[in-house]
């Protein structure tokens, strides 16, 4: 759900071959693209988030993704807020818009499991590594 976010916010906002590139980009890191697939756990979930909170309906996805792997929600949104004592959350301060630098970043993980939205151009990403 969330790659989605990124192809079509750098398509919209740029170009075709900018969401190209990023998605190259994305391929390149060490995270795992998890699809919805056929089980409908993860959809499932999801949709319970987004019946009991207000949320978009792409968060729900990254949300329900970092319970169903126990694994820690790292963003900066802060929508996710409502959901301390459900998840595991830690964040960071977004890019400045002005300078696009970090104030605080997220420390590397080497966790099998690790729910991250990757925040850069003013759109998320969620995986799971």
């Amino acid at each position: 759900m969330n790659w989605g976010e990124i192809y079509y916010a750098t398509m919209r906002a740029v170009s075709r071959e900018a969401a190209e590139q990023k998605a190259r980009e994305i391929a390149s890191l060490p995270i795992e693209i998890v699809g919805v697939g056929e089980d409908l756990a993860l959809a499932r979930q999801a949709a319970v988030f987004k019946a009991t909170k207000r949320m978009a309906y792409a968060d729900c996805f990254a949300a329900a993704l970092a319970k169903l792997h126990s694994a820690e929600l790292v963003t900066g949104d802060p929508e996710f807020r409502q959901l301390e004592g459900t998840l595991r959350l830690s964040g960071w301060r977004p890019a400045d818009k002005g300078t696009g630098q970090h104030a605080e970043r997220p420390p590397a993980r080497q966790s099998q499991e690790y729910a991250t939205t990757i925040e850069g151009h003013g759109v998320g990403k969620t995986a799971c590594q």
